[in-house]
């Protein structure tokens, strides 16, 4: 139980400083104003989140299940929305 709550806190961490550092950096800035996309779809990182996770609990990695928990929570926070996957 601790490392599913570890792994959610360190989740939660990166991404949060993710984002941080790709809206402040200017040379990065392009990269969050104008995402690369996938056959017109622009896959946010709560989908690796939720990818990490889904693929850690086949495998009983406890940790990283949180890892990709507290990348979504994360992202779900900064958007205000609970977004994967976005058509453009």
């Amino acid at each position: 139980m601790i490392n599913l709550i570890f792994g959610i806190v360190v989740g939660f961490i990166l991404s949060s400083v993710m984002e941080y550092i790709m809206f402040n950096n200017k040379f990065l800035r392009k990269y969050w104003d104008h995402p690369k996309l996938f056959f017109k779809y622009h896959f946010h990182h709560s989908f690796y989140g939720l990818i990490i996770a889904i693929v850690s609990l086949i495998f009983n990695m406890i940790f990283l299940a949180g890892v990709g928990i507290g990348m979504i929570i994360s992202h779900t926070i900064a958007d205000k929305k609970l977004v994967f996957i976005e058509k453009h």
